[in-house]
């Protein structure tokens, strides 16, 4: 996997849960763990904030963590 600044995020009707990820054939049930074991420092876990969903508009709200991380 490369890249470093990622979000991980899945929508799940508002609630942001956490799907385990399996990188080189090992399962990683916990964002920090998957992050410390890839090197990914800089990726986040967090609801981006898109303009809206329904539309679809994918755009990021200003007040989205995404913005300048």
């Amino acid at each position: 996997l490369t890249g470093n600044n990622n979000d991980f995020y899945t929508y799940n009707g508002g609630a942001s849960i956490f799907n385990p990820i399996i990188l080189n054939g090992t399962q990683y049930s916990t964002f920090s763990s998957f992050k410390t074991a890839s090197g990914q420092t800089n990726s986040l876990n967090v609801d981006p904030l898109f303009a809206s969903l329904s539309t679809p508009d994918f755009h990021l709200q200003s007040s989205s963590s995404l913005i300048n991380s």
